[in-house]
């Protein structure tokens, strides 16, 4: 490739970088010609400036859109071919960083045009046609299948950069598959890429890979199986199959962590939320509960979180678990989950606004745990803080507000004439009682029968021991107690006979004076 370029461009500026020891906080955005960052990727040795070449050469052809005025990117088929060219010389050079390859992989499986295609009602759509599946799969195929048998090699990892390459080539698949199953016709024309990968986890052979496990590449598989799955031919009843059969796999032969048993129960939470199996939440609830491994807890609570998004009722039952949990890595995969996406989901759809009991629950119950349940988790506590203010917003939720219906049916509050006219003035009520007659009293009869007279709405009894109450404040003597008539009689003739002796003594002394 390089002999060519030299050929046709025979230039001394072969390429240019602008700040490459990166000293500089900035983003810079460079346009050259198309050997110039073919030149940059193969003589620059840096692996960011390698990376930057691939960007730039392909910038036009990585999730085009159309142009302001409606019309479609214009991309030469000299243009695409060299693209497709470098990336795949760059995914098979053994002598270029891992990385660097595997980055090469993903960018040559996202290649894609634009393409105004019409429908049976003759109606034009743009859609997106992937060029360079076909290249990924190539190479994919060279680095996994065996070409005389034409099934999968069996596992060697002692090569640690050709597994790491593995891993990112299978990341690509995924990746491909999953943007091009919504296009027309997006899905059958990548059905190679799920046939590559159920074969690859079908005929796993990990006999003569020595001492070294193939948890996390089979965990790596399962995960991409279930991102590529389209709801063509019989594919989602053999994904669904074969989840079910590492799963009951691990129950045997464990793998470290039980990274398959969390990578199989992310691919069932991936086909349930796509609808594309009955939802099934007690396979997570189940794996959730306390006796499984911290892992596997882990993976199932976080599915269980990602669910939430598509099932809002989850969010009550999941805050309840996190009050009660006890196992601090438990509580923050769940609240990471929360934040990973389904908590903008949630806020986006306004699913928490309205002012139901349920709504209600939920705030009380985050709000709880935010103040009470994570006093001893800061990490906890930063979470929860971050998931209120991204599921509730900052400033007092929706649903704990009075709605204007709701503060229409109230009644109105008194007026200030209203209040005026309940409050007591000794000048506009009196009261007003008519004495017991002593033969009344002689006959026996209480205060409460002889007595009449308004004490504002209040018995007659009452009024006459109000007047009594008076009569003793008035003399300075104790109030009465509650006596019969007899001894009423004799108490009132003790009184009058000690005011005519008083009344006496007064009249002796003043006579007693005037001599």
């Amino acid at each position: 490739m390089i002999a060519d370029l030299i050929q046709e461009n025979d230039t001394p500026l072969q390429w240019m970088r602008v700040d490459p020891e990166l000293l500089w906080i900035r983003k810079v955005e460079m346009q050259q010609a198309d050997y110039m960052w073919v030149y940059q990727l193969y003589k620059d040795r840096h692996v960011v400036a390698q990376v930057e070449a691939m960007q730039g050469l392909c910038k036009g052809m990585l999730a085009p859109e159309p142009n302001a005025d409606g019309s479609l990117p214009v991309v030469s088929d000299a243009t695409r071919q060299k693209c497709c060219r470098v990336l795949q010389e760059t995914l098979e050079n053994p002598q270029i960083f891992y990385a660097v390859r595997g980055r090469a992989a993903k960018i040559l499986g996202r290649l894609c045009l634009l393409r105004a295609e019409e429908d049976s009602d003759g109606v034009s759509h743009i859609q997106r046609h992937f060029f360079g599946c076909p290249h990924l799969l190539q190479c994919a195929r060279a680095l996994f299948v065996d070409e005389e048998t034409q099934l999968p090699l069996p596992n060697r990892f002692n090569d640690l950069d050709g597994y790491q390459l593995r891993l990112e080539v299978i990341d690509a698949l995924a990746t491909c598959r999953e943007e091009a199953r919504d296009q027309a016709g997006g899905a059958v024309a990548t059905s190679q890429v799920y046939n590559l990968l159920h074969d690859l986890l079908e005929y796993n052979d990990n006999s003569q890979n020595g001492a070294y496990s193939d948890g996390d590449y089979v965990a790596a598989l399962l995960v991409a199986l279930g991102r590529a799955c389209s709801s063509l031919f019989d594919e989602v009843e053999e994904t669904r199959k074969l989840m079910e059969r590492y799963l009951q796999r691990e129950l045997l032969m464990p793998s470290f962590a039980h990274r398959v048993t969390c990578a199989a129960l992310s691919a069932l939470q991936s086909l349930q939320y796509r609808r594309l199996v009955p939802l099934d939440l007690q396979l997570f609830l189940r794996h959730a509960k306390v006796g499984q491994s911290t892992q596997v807890r882990c993976g199932a609570v976080q599915c269980l979180a990602r669910m939430s998004a598509m099932q809002p009722a989850l969010l009550q039952p999941l805050l309840r678990l996190l009050a009660l949990e006890q196992v601090a890595r438990v509580r923050h995969a769940l609240l990471r989950a929360m934040l990973d996406g389904p908590a903008a989901l949630i806020r986006k759809r306004k699913v928490l606004d309205a002012p139901t009991k349920e709504n209600i629950a939920v705030v009380n119950a985050l709000w709880g745990f935010l103040n009470e349940g994570s006093s001893y988790d800061v990490r906890s506590r930063f979470l929860a803080a971050s998931l209120y203010t991204l599921l509730l917003g900052e400033g007092h939720p929706e649903c704990m507000r009075v709605h204007e219906s709701y503060g229409q049916r109230l009644s109105a509050l008194p007026s200030e004439r209203e209040l005026e006219s309940l409050r007591y003035d000794a000048k506009k009520q009196s009261l007003k009682v008519t004495l017991p007659r002593a033969s009344d009293l002689r006959k026996g009869k209480t205060g409460a029968a002889a007595g009449r007279g308004d004490l504002g709405g209040k018995s007659k009894q009452s009024g006459m021991s109000v007047i009594r109450e008076a009569k003793a404040i008035k003399s300075g003597s104790p109030r009465p107690s509650s006596l019969s008539a007899e001894e009423q009689l004799a108490k009132q003739q003790e009184e009058r006979e000690r005011r005519a002796r008083e009344r006496e003594r007064t009249q002796t002394v003043e006579v007693s004076g005037l001599d």
